[in-house]
């Protein structure tokens, strides 16, 4: 997709997108992992964006090293949708404040 077509996609969001993989989409990342019993479950991240002296910053988190998933991995703050979760915004924005303390 180049700039132009996301620059329309996304041209009408004030602060937030939310955009969920389609089934069409999940079995392709199936078969390309190579893991067609893949169980997808609902997640989401946010990308905190900050003005810094230099310009636009993205704020990134590390996981743990002692993780049994994903140990030592750079990402953006985020995680698994829990049942008590409206949507899969309020989800990026409770795994934010868990992970990184900013409040929603």
């Amino acid at each position: 997709m180049n700039k132009n077509l996301l620059r329309q996609k996304f041209q009408d969001r004030r602060k937030t997108s939310c955009t969920r993989i389609n089934r069409e989409s999940r079995d392709l990342l199936a078969r390309i992992s190579g893991r067609e019993d893949a169980v997808f479950v609902d997640a989401a991240v946010l990308v905190p964006l900050h003005r810094g002296a230099d310009g636009m910053e993205i704020l990134l988190t590390k996981r743990a090293v002692h993780l049994r998933h994903h140990a030592g991995q750079v990402s953006f703050p985020g995680g698994r949708r829990e049942p008590q979760d409206p949507g899969l915004e309020h989800t990026a924005l409770r795994e934010t404040h868990e992970e990184t303390g900013i409040q929603p």
